[in-house]
């Protein structure tokens, strides 16, 4: 996977967009982190199919 972007939001939660290649097509993976304690957790995780 290789990371697109990066930044973070207004809630102050870290997120990251990447371009997945794999033997069943090429994806679009969108993750976000929020941190707690010492730690980060993962908020949400979106799988899409890319578009050509």
């Amino acid at each position: 996977m290789t990371i697109a972007h990066q930044g973070n939001n207004q809630m102050g939660e870290s997120y990251y967009i990447g371009n997945l290649s794999t033997a069943n097509g090429n994806f679009r993976v969108t993750f976000f982190l929020k941190r707690s304690g010492d730690v980060f957790l993962v908020k949400q995780l979106r799988i899409e199919n890319a578009k050509p």
